[in-house]
Order: C-alpha cells, then structure tokens, then sequence
C-alpha cells in the first residue's frame, strides 16, 4: 500500500470510528507504528469529530495520552474551532492546564487570530502573564505575518519589547524578505535610524543572505561603515560560509587588505574545517 493509500484509509477508519467508537480510536492510536500514520489518524478524528461538534474534538484530544501528538492535535483543533468562534477557542485554550498541550493551543488560536486581526491579536498576547507562553505566540505571529508580508513583519518585530522573542521575530521575517529580495532587506536595514535597531536588522539580514548568497553577503558586510559593526559582521558570516564552503571562504579572506583580520579570520574558517573532519 502506497503511503497515500494508507492515509486514505486512515482517513476513512477514522470517519468510521468518528460515529462509532470513539474510545475505540483512542485506545488504536499506540498501536500505529509510524508517527505519519499516528498523526493522520489523530488529525483526521480531529476533522469528523470537529464537523458534529469542536468541544467533541477538544473532549477526544484531551485524552490522547503521547504528548507530542497530543499538542499537534491541540493546535490543529484551536487553528479550526478560532476561525468559526475565536472567542469559544480561546475560552477553551486558556481553560486547559499550563503546560505544553494549553501553550499549542493557544499558538493555534493565534495562527488564525493573526491573520483575521493582527492588532486585537498582538493586544492580546501583551496580557499574557507566563513569558514562555507569550514567546510561543509572538513565534507564531511573526511567522504568520512574515510570510504574508515580509517587510512589515520585519517592521512589526522592530516594535516590540526587547527579548528572545522580538530577536526571534526579526529573524523570522527578515529570513523571508531574503529569499524574495535580499538587495531590498539590506537597503531597508541600512536605512533605518535608530543604530540599535539599524545593527540589529544588518545582522539578520547577513545571516539570512549568507545562507542563499555567500559570497554578496560577505560582500555586503564588507562595506558596512561601523567598524566594530562590520568585524563582528565578518566573524559571522565568514564563519557561516566557512562551514558550508571553507575554500570558497578561505579564498575571499585572502584578499582581505587588514592583515590582523584576515588572520583571525583565516584560523576561523581552518578551525571549523578541522572540526568537520
């Protein structure tokens, strides 16, 4: 049986167990070998319990006992239940104990909340009171947002509050303005005005681009203005390159004119090379 033909019938037993044993299915999912067949079967139960009833889905995927399949589950049901009734999601997100499972619903709540109101949502995520929960959340925005409209992502993430999940949202967004117009998200960065902000979005975008374009990044880098900026900048993406292609690398290092640079940053790549092997 082909692996499309399996998750056919997944589906399919899942329709029938859906009216019949609900129980039933519970008790099948251990005994699914592969997390693909696990996950199939769970998400669609999901699906035909959603159709008769969401609080049907939400009493089933509370029992499922594997944790993991338990949050994508979770998150699955709260990305359906927010786009007919995001008050009853969100009522039943935030009723489920802290944990892993409430913080996948409520990253489910928010992937859907994002995309109908981005400002009730983010209004919303500021009255989080558990951090990691809110960190959660803002990833997910951000990486709503990014793929959407990459540029105001990028622009929405500058806005918030200093963190691990502003960083992570400046990350997100820009990786995706990269892979649409890398010359466009270096010019946006160098332009900004406040130089924290500026260094900040330089940075993301040279680790984004170099992943894509090594060699125009490292370019690009080359000509940053602010010399501690464009040594940290260099130490960065040359090391990035140099992991991936150390003598593509190792050959642009050497026309560097600064000797002291070109040195530590020839050990650099030569370290890393020697560390793959």
């Amino acid at each position: 049986m082909s692996p499309e033909d399996r998750q056919a019938f997944l589906r399919a037993a899942a329709r029938w167990f859906a009216t019949r044993e609900k129980a039933a299915a519970l008790a099948l999912l251990p005994d699914l070998g592969s997390w693909r067949d696990r996950a199939g079967f769970g998400s669609a139960m999901v699906d035909e319990l959603y159709g008769d009833d969401p609080r049907h889905s939400a009493d089933w995927v509370g029992a499922v006992n594997e944790p993991a399949l338990a949050e994508l589950l979770h998150r699955q049901l709260a990305r359906l239940w927010s786009g007919d009734d995001l008050n009853g999601a969100l009522a039943w997100a935030e009723s489920l104990s802290s944990g892993e499972v409430r913080a996948a619903a409520l990253e489910g709540v928010a992937f859907t909340w994002t995309q109908i109101d981005l400002e009730s949502a983010y209004e919303w995520v500021a009255t989080m009171e558990l951090e990691t929960e809110q960190d959660q959340v803002l990833a997910v925005m951000a990486k709503v947002i990014s793929v959407r409209d990459p540029s105001a992502a990028a622009t929405w993430a500058l806005d918030l509050p200093p963190g691990t999940s502003s960083s992570d949202a400046l990350s997100y967004a820009v990786h995706q303005w990269v892979r649409r117009d890398s010359g466009e998200a270096a010019a946006w960065a160098v332009a900004l005005a406040e130089p924290g902000q500026r260094s900040s979005a330089m940075e993301a975008v040279a680790a984004s681009w170099v992943a894509i374009d090594p060699a125009a990044a490292v370019s690009w880098v080359d000509g940053w203005q602010d010399p501690q900026l464009r040594t940290r900048g260099l130490h960065d993406a040359v090391s990035s390159w140099g992991s991936a292609d150390p003598e593509a690398a190792l050959a642009w290092v050497t026309g560097l004119p600064d000797a002291k640079l070109r040195t530590a940053l020839t050990a650099e790549i030569k370290d890393r090379r020697g560390a793959r092997q």
